[in-house]
Order: C-alpha cells, then sequence, then structure tokens
C-alpha cells in the first residue's frame, strides 16, 4: 500500500530491506510487539 509506504508503517506481509537483504514480515507487529519474518532469496 503506498499510503503504508510512506507513513513507514509495517505489517503482516510487507518486505523490507535489511543487511541480509529482503524479509517478509510473518508476525502481526501492532499486536505482538516484535517484528518476525522470513528471508526471501
Amino acid at each position: 500500500n503506498p499510503q503504508h509506504a510512506k507513513s513507514k508503517i509495517v505489517s503482516k506481509g510487507s518486505v523490507v530491506k535489511t543487511e541480509l537483504g529482503l524479509v517478509k514480515i510473518t508476525s502481526r507487529p501492532g499486536r505482538d510487539g516484535v517484528l518476525n519474518g522470513v528471508l526471501i532469496k
């Protein structure tokens, strides 16, 4: 969603860039308070 990207909101299913590469978020950060993700090759 472009609005989430502009507001820098991370939600379940988002893909973010890290030092190790791209990561798909698998947790619900708003509910859990932590980010869990899977590294995408």
